[in-house]
């Protein structure tokens, strides 16, 4: 069980003891069991971090404890979008592939790989998954199942198309989560330019001297900046700030989530508590605002997301799985319809 790590030290050490032969790999495929998107709620989100980042944390940790030579496999199904950026994606296991990035960087030794399963099982898949687990000379460590078809990952330079720019409008609302921070001030002060005068940047803590400096200095230059506290990752104050502004403001037509929280560590000394503190407001507080939001015409929903969660960051497993949450549900929520940038 996850949430007894003692239980995965004692396994690692029962099967030295019982068998003959050495232990050469560990297998997670706790994430196959993640729920469909469209079935999730905030209860089963939290149980399928639990047995997906959660029990690879403890795994990790066991097989240092243990000075095992055993390589760690990471199994998903449909968590990355691989043959197109609108392809449905499993977000409560995409986490997953932020943090598997970063055990490749933290503890190379044990590193094996991760391998995305197709969203439709086929006869011929776990066939093919032993191929790739087993091969001796297996060089590829992001591998994708899709159809009959194999994949692997690849940086390439592109020359993006230029996107058609979002309209600000002066009679609506624009809420900015972490909107007290230095990268939320900043974010207010461009919306500004381009033309916003209702602002809200909620935050958990009262602002400091500079902050409060910042947003007086955006009311002399015509804006209406309403602070709101809250914690976004909590559901009641999501729902509350959301009520606040449709009781006193122009419509909510944009939000920038920009919540987010550092708390760096190696992942064999890092705690749960240290990993969920951190996916918190990335991962509760970008899906409360995806519910709460659902029925809303918003002209966009920007997320503010990292690097790590795409090439690894050492010491920021969890920073890591938390933006590759919030990658896998704007791939979800374009899927659907819905204009959400990750940046």
């Amino acid at each position: 069980s996850p949430a007894e790590p003692q239980e995965f030290e004692q396994l690692l050490e029962a099967i030295e003891v019982q068998s003959k032969l050495p232990l050469q790999g560990v297998i997670h495929l706790w994430s196959l069991d993640a729920p469909k998107t469209q079935d999730l709620t905030i209860t089963t989100l939290e149980q399928a971090q639990r047995w997906g980042c959660g029990a690879v944390l403890e795994i990790v940790k066991a097989l240092i404890k243990t000075k095992s030579v055993a390589k760690l496999w990471l199994v998903t199904r449909g968590a990355i979008a691989v043959k197109s950026p609108t392809e449905s994606v499993s977000v409560a296991a995409s986490p997953l592939w932020g943090m598997g990035r970063v055990i490749a960087l933290d503890q190379p030794q044990m590193w094996g790989g991760m391998v995305d399963l197709d969203p439709r099982t086929s006869e011929t898949e776990t066939e093919k998954l032993l191929q790739f687990l087993i091969h001796e000379n297996q060089l590829e460590d992001h591998l994708a199942l899709r159809e009959d078809n194999s994949y692997v990952a690849r940086l390439i330079k592109q020359s993006p198309t230029v996107p058609q720019g979002v309209k600000i409008h002066s009679d609506a609302t624009y809420l900015i989560t972490g909107g007290l921070g230095a990268l939320g001030l900043h974010t207010a002060r461009w919306m500004l330019e381009q033309g916003a005068r209702h602002l809200v940047l909620s935050g958990r803590k009262q602002p400091d001297l500079e902050a409060q400096q910042t947003i007086e200095e955006l009311q002399k230059l015509g804006a209406q900046v309403l602070v709101l506290y809250g914690d976004i990752s909590d559901e009641v104050d999501g729902t509350k700030i959301i009520s606040q502004i449709e009781a006193c403001l122009p419509p909510l037509r944009g939000i920038i989530h920009g919540a987010g929280v550092l708390d760096d560590a190696l992942l064999h000394s890092m705690n749960w508590e240290q990993f969920t503190g951190v996916m918190a407001p990335k991962v509760k507080g970008a899906w409360h605002l995806h519910n709460l939001t659902q029925n809303k015409a918003l002209d966009f929903f920007v997320c503010f997301s990292s690097m790590a969660s795409v090439l690894g960051s050492p010491g920021q497993g969890n920073y890591a799985a938390a933006n590759a949450f919030m990658d896998g549900l704007r791939s979800e929520e374009r899927r659907v319809g819905k204009e959400c940038r990750s940046r």
